[in-house]
């Protein structure tokens, strides 16, 4: 696997006597939309303003495309683009000139990396309005093409649809995933919708009182030892049992529908027999917790 494009290390944070962010250890790589979770007061907005350098590390570091964010934050912090909680624009000009103005501090105008960032989130059409005309999804976009200017290996965004209504937030997860997909970048999300964070991420990190309690991945393929529970929609429900017990598999009627635990490798011949006896089947699916489920699990019910 390619070196990670950030690399935290013990990364702790220290207020007063008390610890905000404790020993957090976890890689970012290229191409991977790695999602951030927790209840109010976790530490996630504390742990991305430590990553962009807007808040001093206590102990650990942060290191970005090998370069060291408490040694040498310049450098480090270069090819790092971040929105962290809401973007803030000039109402009175339009979204091209405060993509001018920002990239302006950074260096020389390039309008043609302008022209391609507004592209990528979909602003083409609205970039010459003012900002103060923009709905809160196009606000968001624009702060995303700004993070998005100096062509960043890592994207580092602080509730990025937060307030936005359905189809906006559509709009935000899919610019996400193409940028992910499309410019090989590295993108670090935080979010409070678990059901959004499930269709964006390939991994989630959840954290609860500063302290990481889980990372995995949100799509994975089962590995074929692996015993899952399916549910079967078979017709009729009798004679399905009967089979079930000929292959030695125990089954639990409920709901219209029997439950099984069973080797992933052993589905095909499982429906493959189910056929054979001639039985109506209208559904053998795998059961799956939801993020939300296995997210209260490992919180313990935590609030987001």
């Amino acid at each position: 696997m390619a070196e990670p494009v950030a690399k935290i290390r013990h990364l702790t944070k220290r207020m007063g006597n008390r610890e905000i962010v404790k020993d957090l250890n976890f890689d970012i790589h290229k191409g991977e939309i790695l999602g951030f979770l927790g209840p109010n007061g976790a530490g996630k907005t504390t742990t991305m303003r430590m990553m962009v350098g807007l808040m001093s590390i206590s102990e650990g570091d942060i290191k970005i495309n090998g370069k060291s964010v408490r040694r040498h934050k310049e450098a480090a912090l270069k090819k790092v683009g971040g929105m962290i909680e809401n973007p803030e624009m000039y109402q009175f000009l339009s979204g091209f000139d405060n993509l001018v103005h920002f990239q302006s501090m950074m260096g020389p105008v390039n309008k043609q990396r302008i022209k391609e960032v507004t592209k990528l989130v979909g602003l083409e059409g609205a970039i010459k309005n003012k900002v103060k005309t923009y709905s809160l999804g196009m606000r968001q976009r624009l702060g995303i093409a700004q993070a998005l200017l100096h062509s960043p290996d890592l994207l580092i965004l602080d509730e990025p649809t937060n307030g936005l209504d359905p189809s906006g937030i559509r709009e935000i997860r899919d610019y996400l995933r193409r940028l992910a997909r499309e410019e090989d970048i590295a993108v670090f999300v935080s979010s409070h919708l678990l059901s959004e964070v499930e269709l964006l991420c390939d991994r989630i990190i959840i954290i609860q009182n500063g302290v990481i309690t889980d990372v995995e991945n949100v799509r994975q393929d089962n590995s074929e030892d692996e015993t899952i529970t399916m549910a079967l929609r078979v017709v009729p429900q009798d004679k399905a049992i009967g089979i079930l017990n000929d292959l030695n598999i125990a089954a639990r009627a409920e709901d219209g529908r029997l439950f099984v635990n069973i080797a992933y490798k052993q589905i095909p011949k499982l429906n493959q027999k189910l056929v054979e006896h001639q039985l109506d089947i209208y559904a053998i699916e795998p059961l799956k917790q939801s993020l939300e489920e296995r997210f209260l699990a490992k919180t313990g019910g935590g609030q987001l």
